[in-house]
């Protein structure tokens, strides 16, 4: 198994895990997560994002996330699946609003 990790000053945070294994469909899956941060001047504000992805090369794929925009109250979650090959896939979430900081400054 390979591990590599990646960040970077734009917030974003990406590990990913390569299956190495003499088995065929074990060397084609990865796994990855990733958190988004948004760091960049101008940026301020925006939703934060993780996801959490895996798949078999193009035989399978899903892919979980979540977001988080403290600043209108909104949590959001998505999970997808696919299978690219046949070019077929599913996408299913949900979302919940709260009083978020823009409404309790009075900002709306």
């Amino acid at each position: 198994m390979k591990e590599s990790m990646d960040t970077s000053l734009d917030g974003v945070f990406h590990w990913f895990n390569h299956w190495e294994s003499r088995e065929i469909l074990m060397q084609l899956r990865d796994d990855s997560f990733q958190v988004s941060v948004p760091l960049k001047p101008g940026e301020a504000g925006k939703p934060i994002g993780v996801d959490v992805g895996g798949g078999v090369g193009p035989y399978y794929q899903q892919n979980q996330h979540v977001g988080v925009d403290y600043l209108n109250g909104n949590v959001g979650t998505n999970f997808g699946v696919g299978v690219p090959m046949a070019g077929v896939g599913v996408n299913t979430g949900v979302g919940v609003n709260f009083p978020g900081v823009n409404d309790i400054l009075g900002k709306k």
